[in-house]
């Protein structure tokens, strides 16, 4: 079974994952409906590899935040870059790399989307100038 999978029964279970002190927790969302026996077998059976997910997630999450913040430094005010179909295909390929789960391929994907995002910043801010 995929993660994504697992992660979509569990949202519909109204339930949340997370690793406390090296060990995986899961939660009701809602304390008046607690978590069905079938939500905990879901999560005994498929612990490492909620566990793999979760510590990449950590450490993918990590990488985005990076990246958003340079890319808002960098962002002059008015640029639309969902306009531009090199970054609608870099935010493909980002969402596609994070699910894969393979950390230096969403690294190299964010720094081909930085610079994307970048030519975008450099043209629209030139036009605006000129």
């Amino acid at each position: 079974m995929r993660v994504t999978s697992i992660l979509e029964e569990l949202d519909q279970a109204l339930a949340t994952v997370e690793v406390l002190d090296g060990r995986l927790r899961v939660r009701a969302v809602f304390e008046e409906r607690p978590l069905s026996e079938a939500t905990l077998a879901l999560c005994r059976t498929h612990k490492q590899e909620l566990l793999s997910y979760l510590a990449f997630a950590q450490n993918a999450d990590h990488l985005l935040l990076a990246s958003s913040r340079r890319l808002g430094q960098a962002w002059p005010p008015g640029c639309q870059l969902d306009e531009d179909e090199r970054w609608v295909g870099a935010e493909r390929e980002l969402h596609e790399a994070y699910w894969s789960q393979d950390l230096s391929e969403l690294e190299a994907i964010l720094g081909r989307r930085e610079q994307i995002a970048l030519e975008i910043f450099a043209a629209f801010s030139q036009e605006r100038a000129g």
